[in-house]
């Protein structure tokens, strides 16, 4: 039995699963009976109490737990798209999934658990040494964080008379943007102080200010105070909107006038996610440049979990005590500052943006060709971009990119016309 041997975990291949007939829940709540489960519950009891993705058997001792030492982690590995251990599920056989599992261990410093988020919740209290809490306390009051006042760029416009004129688009992502800005943001420390205005914008400060909106630069860029067509919904009567600070900080950098009336301030601050994010930067570099079907699954798994780390922060339902609404807004916004002051020293300007992916209309069908005649740095590491898919223009024809709205479409219009070599997060 499984959990009889002297080991932590078990992975189960596919193969073996095929083998053994069992099925394959995605989910933990769908966890269901199963004869696998039950011959054995008289010496073991388990956790979730059906066969699911992940099950940690723990053997009993007259009737009662034996201790947590004792535990073993049945890891139940399957492709499906949301099965929290697909990013293993491409490995040959038994062995090749050992030794991707050791390695995730060793590169990134705690083993896999359960799921990516729950991997990247434990890298996290790991590296935390007690030094600090994720839940602030008296935090700022919901109604400033929740609906989020800030989000990255959602944003399109329409094609210029040059643009039509070309007869490619080329989609680049930006490599891992809010692992990046993880590593190096200031975040709230303590509790943070109230203060009611006219104030003066403090960009040192890491904090919400409620302030009138900045209105858009002039140009073809997007909009970097109103990235997406959701925010322009949350600016009251007056023309104010609680933004963050990197956001107003942009502003004032652009010279725009910043006019706040009230505010949410941390009076300390630290770079509270940089071990974290720096223990993944690493990981995700060291698998980079391995070329074994090991390492190429850790680095999916790697992937998988620090963006689901960012969308825990983001939720209360789904991160429970890892929710920091603050943090994941903070990056947000940072990241997006990051983007647009790289997107404003290109030749010429994207079209539209999604997120980290920016997409331009070109003259050729080379995109090494385009990156290089825009500026764009193309490669793995953090700060380069990534060649994410190409389409012909034509292939817009139907889309209207006024309005704002379309940057997604554009998205799902490039990986439909043809893959990239895979993604750049």
């Amino acid at each position: 039995m499984a959990a009889e041997l002297d080991a932590e975990q078990v992975w189960l291949h596919p193969a073996v699963i095929e083998a053994l007939g069992l099925p394959t829940p995605r989910h933990r709540e769908d966890a269901e009976a199963h004869p696998f489960i039950a011959a054995s519950r008289e010496r073991f009891r388990y956790f979730p109490e059906g066969l699911a993705p992940w099950v940690v058997a723990s053997p009993l001792r007259e009737g009662k737990r034996a201790g947590a030492g004792a535990e073993v982690a049945l890891a139940f590995v399957d492709g499906a798209d949301d099965h929290p251990l697909q990013a293993f599920a491409a490995l040959p056989d038994g062995p090749a999934l050992l030794r991707a599992a050791e390695l995730f261990r060793t590169r990134v410093g705690v083993p896999f658990r359960s799921s990516p988020g729950a991997t990247a919740r434990d890298l996290w209290l790991a590296l935390r040494k007690g030094r600090t809490s994720l839940r602030p306390g008296e935090a700022v009051p919901p109604a400033v964080v929740r609906p989020s006042p800030e989000a990255p760029f959602a944003w399109s416009r329409p094609l210029t008379d040059a643009e039509r004129e070309h007869g490619w688009v080329h989609a680049f992502d930006a490599n891992a943007q809010y692992l990046g800005t993880a590593a190096s943001i200031d975040l709230g420390a303590g509790q943070p102080e109230h203060r009611t205005g006219p104030l003066d914008f403090d960009r040192k400060a890491v904090g919400y200010w409620l302030a009138d909106v900045p209105a858009a630069p002039a140009g073809l860029l997007p909009d970097p105070f109103t990235p997406s067509p959701r925010l322009a919904g949350m600016t009251d009567p007056a023309g104010r909107r609680w933004a963050t600070t990197p956001t107003l900080a942009l502003a004032a950098e652009l010279g725009a006038p910043v006019r706040v009336h009230e505010a949410w301030v941390w009076p300390q601050s630290r770079r509270f996610l940089r071990p974290w994010a720096e223990a993944f930067r690493d990981a995700r570099a060291a698998c980079q440049g391995d070329p074994a079907a090991e390492a190429q699954a850790v680095l999916a798994a790697v992937k998988l979990a620090y963006n689901k780390f960012f969308g825990w922060l983001a939720s209360e339902q789904v991160g429970g005590e890892l929710a920091r609404p603050d943090w994941n807004q903070l990056v947000i916004a940072q990241s997006r500052v990051n983007l647009y002051r790289k997107l404003a020293r290109l030749a010429r300007p994207p079209f539209a943006v999604d997120v980290d992916a920016l997409y331009v209309t070109a003259p050729t069908e080379a995109p090494a060709e385009t990156a290089e005649a825009l500026g764009l740095p193309l490669g793995p590491g953090l700060g380069q971009f990534k060649h994410q898919g190409s389409a012909p223009l034509a292939a817009l024809e139907g889309i209207d990119l006024a309005g704002g709205r379309a940057a997604r479409r554009v998205r799902d219009l490039i990986e439909r016309e043809g893959p990239a070599d895979g993604p750049g997060r």
